[in-house]
């Protein structure tokens, strides 16, 4: 009997205790399900306005594009902050697609009207974007300014899914200057991006579409970084979801052009069309290199300018140093004489000049002088631009030999140079060709074209005793840590010819090219100045059926100077083209001696320094830098000039 009551006590105590649990759990159940209801219910409309008022993007983030910097350390292409404001559709839902491209339009208007500008968007736009990239940002506005900014921002809060965001766009502080050398950047199309898919917000990087900005393409531009970040319906951050990678700004490039050599230049074919080309003779590197007529960044932000641009007659997309293609005129007169000395000529020998030679099509070949210049030999028909000694001697070597030295002179062959550019038309013999032709390319007419570039190189070699170096426009390439700026590449001077002279042969020539400028009565004495010595040499270049009204001509002054106080030689190639349309705008052209020579004489005496020059006796000179090693006097680092007028003498007329 006993056992029973403590039967009764166990059980007891059992029941108590899972009395206590089951209590204990429907406390634990209670306080879930009322804050279950607390959250479902009572504060559903709160937290489903709070995620639809947040939002996770994970965003590209563009590297800074590198700048282009000139020989002095003036960046003539950098970058500058652009204020953009983007709408996000994916954070402007509404239960219907139509209600939602509603409340987009709504929205931009709000927007448009706060800081007076037109709104960009119509229902058709943003149904289009919505069907073909509806996870890309609708970009509303561009480049705001600090007024629509501080404007924007006030407005930001009240409208969900817009942000204003910082986007680096590419700049030109200069302007127009040497854009045919630095060319132009584009926009990518986000939508050809390898890795658009990656990113909820994608800005696309610029790209080079011409000129260096094309060439250094890949050093420029440098590589993206990426975050992921949690937004409000403002646009702000509110939470950073991992560690940002950021990006890795390009490399700067630097150029071997002198910025105030190119502004001269420049300025000095205002109103003008043709061009100017200054090499550093001992290495090659572009000093100026201006085309005209040019184009600005600005010309691309309006199509009917581009338009019209594009559609001019006088070509201002095309840098005409590098791929305009001329005849050369007298300026090849000094490699005709150098090709005659070398085939068994002689500087003394006396041609007899009566103002015509029996040679050429028709009636012959007309000089520069009417009645003829008499006796010349070879350092005063340079200096005269006497068409008939150099005919005569052409033929009497023939085009064989000429085309030999023309090529040694780079003419019709590429000079090398990092930017696009055309090889011109080297002269050869042939079944079909005659002595019409031969007497025609002795003295820069006919079946030759050169470019000013290739002018300006082969005057740098006359200038450095018969070396041709290959031009260059890029010196460096360096990237920039922190404070420190590193080389990556460095480009090194190279020789790419040699001229087929001895140093007997340049020597006479460049003694003509001497009087050519620094003698009365040479064609090419007004590019004289006190400043320093130029060598040179005029010329003109009959374009077109000359008894037709189509006809034109293109005159030139090449040739070659030494500073005066650093005792650099510098070549000059200089062109300037006649009009056909008789633009008022567009300054007269007379000839080699009257309108390119003082451009030339003009240039030195702006960019050169004021200081008293020894003015050497004809073909000699100071001495200039050695960077190739061949230690030459400013006398081999003179240059010649070739001209076919005089600057008191009628332009020569060809008859064909």
């Amino acid at each position: 009997m006993t056992p029973r009551p403590a039967m009764r006590t166990l059980l007891s105590s059992d029941q108590l205790r899972i009395g206590l649990m089951l209590f204990l759990a429907f406390l634990l159940f209670s306080v879930l399900g009322l804050q279950l209801w607390n959250t479902q219910v009572i504060h559903r409309a709160d937290y489903e306005n709070q995620a639809r008022r947040q939002s996770v993007r994970k965003i590209r983030i563009s590297p800074m594009r590198g700048q282009i910097i000139t020989s002095d350390g003036i960046p003539i292409a950098a970058n500058r902050a652009s204020w953009d404001v983007l709408l996000h559709p994916s954070e402007m839902r509404k239960p219907r697609r139509s209600l939602m491209i509603l409340h987009i339009l709504n929205e931009s208007r709000r927007a448009a009207a706060c800081i007076g500008r037109p709104d960009p968007l119509t229902e058709k736009k943003i149904s289009e974007h919505l069907s073909h990239s509806p996870g890309i940002p609708i970009t509303l506005f561009k480049d705001l300014s600090v007024y629509e900014l501080s404007r924007l921002k006030e407005l930001v809060p009240r409208i969900e899914g817009m942000e204003i965001t910082c986007v680096p766009v590419r700049t030109y502080p200069f302007g127009s200057l040497a854009m045919h050398v630095l060319g132009y950047t584009r926009m990518a199309d986000p939508a050809k991006e390898a890795d658009r898919g990656e990113y909820n917000y994608y800005v696309s990087d610029p790209f080079g579409a011409s000129g260096i900005e094309k060439i250094c393409n890949d050093d420029l531009r440098g590589s993206p970084g990426r975050e992921l970040v949690m937004v409000n319906s403002a646009g702000f951050v509110c939470e950073q979801l991992e560690t940002p990678v950021p990006a890795a700004n390009g490399h700067n490039v630097h150029l071997t052009l002198d910025l105030n050599a190119q502004m001269i230049a420049e300025k000095l074919l205002r109103n003008r069309i043709g061009s100017i080309v200054v090499l550093d003779v001992r290495t090659g590197a572009v000093i100026a290199m201006a085309s005209s007529p040019g184009y600005s960044a600005e010309d691309f932000k309006s199509r009917d300018r581009f338009r019209k641009l594009l559609e001019s007659r006088d070509t201002p997309f095309m840098n005409r140093a590098t791929t305009g293609v001329y005849m050369p005129g007298s300026v090849i007169k000094p490699l005709c004489g150098l090709a005659a000395l070398e085939n068994g000529g002689s500087a003394d020998d006396p041609v007899n000049c009566t103002g015509r030679t029996r040679f050429g099509y028709g009636r012959g070949i007309k000089c520069n002088s009417r009645w003829g210049h008499g006796e010349m030999d070879l350092r005063h028909a340079l200096k005269k631009s006497c068409n008939v000694y150099f005919v005569e001697n052409a033929v009497r070597i023939g085009i064989d030999a000429l085309s030999a030295m023309y090529a040694s002179a780079g003419i019709g062959s590429p000079t090398g140079i990092e930017i696009a550019e055309r090889h011109g038309l080297l002269p050869g013999n042939g079944p079909k060709w005659n002595t019409s032709e031969t007497a025609y390319v002795g003295f820069g007419q006919g079946k030759l074209l050169v470019t000013p570039l290739q002018v300006a190189s082969y005057f740098a070699a006359l200038a450095n005793s018969g070396t041709l170096m290959r031009p260059y426009i890029i010196d460096r390439i360096t990237e920039t840590d922190g404070s420190r700026e590193a080389v990556i590449r460095d480009t090194i001077p190279q020789k790419r010819g040699q001229l087929a002279a001895s140093q007997k042969s340049i020597d006479i020539i460049r003694e003509g090219m001497f009087l050519v400028v620094n003698e009365p009565g040479g064609s090419g004495v007004r590019a004289k100045i006190p400043k320093t010595v130029i060598y040179g040499k005029t010329g003109t270049a009959d374009v077109g059926d000359q008894t037709s009204a189509d006809k034109s001509k293109h005159v030139w002054f090449a040739g070659f100077a030494e500073n005066p106080v650093t005792k650099r030689v510098y070549s000059i190639a200089a062109i300037v083209e006649q009009t056909k349309d008789n633009d008022p705008s567009i300054l007269p052209v007379e000839d080699g001696g009257r309108t390119a020579a003082p451009l030339v004489g003009s240039f030195f005496d702006q960019w050169f320094p004021d200081a008293p020059a020894e003015e050497p006796e004809a073909g000699t000179g100071g001495a200039a830098g050695d960077k190739t090693g061949t230690g030459r006097s400013a006398e081999e680092e003179a240059g010649n000039s070739t001209g076919i007028v005089t600057s008191s003498q009628p332009s020569p007329s060809v008859n064909e």
